[in-house]
């Protein structure tokens, strides 16, 4: 299994997802993937849409706004996949599109 780019090209910005953290990086399975395996559909879903809110809310609070905000678009891009499309999350490689808007969530 390769393992994922520590940051994107061009990137300067580490944005604390899992493929940028070590601890993600070197383990055998990516926590997302083994949830996604153990879980239901729905209760994954909860999951995720649970972290997308929580890292809209303290955004600023603990790391950088634009660091808690990318996380939470992420989170949010993940459950949409999930919920509408029945996609496997794949944390190193299903990388939040650019023009995904987080407001679609909330049309859902």
């Amino acid at each position: 299994m390769d393992k994922p780019n520590v940051k994107k090209p061009g990137s300067t910005e580490d944005t604390g997802a899992a493929d940028s953290q070590m601890h993600y990086i070197n383990s055998a399975y990516q926590p997302l993937e083994v949830m996604q395996r153990l879980m239901s559909k729905d209760e994954f879903c909860g999951f995720l849409i649970g972290n997308a809110i929580k890292y809209m809310l303290r955004a600023g609070n603990k790391d950088s706004a634009s660091k808690d905000l990318t996380k939470a678009r992420q989170y949010a891009y993940w459950f949409t996949q999930v919920k509408l499309y029945d996609k496997v999350v794949k944390p190193g490689a299903d990388s939040v599109s650019e023009d995904f808007e987080i407001e679609s969530l909330f049309s859902l």
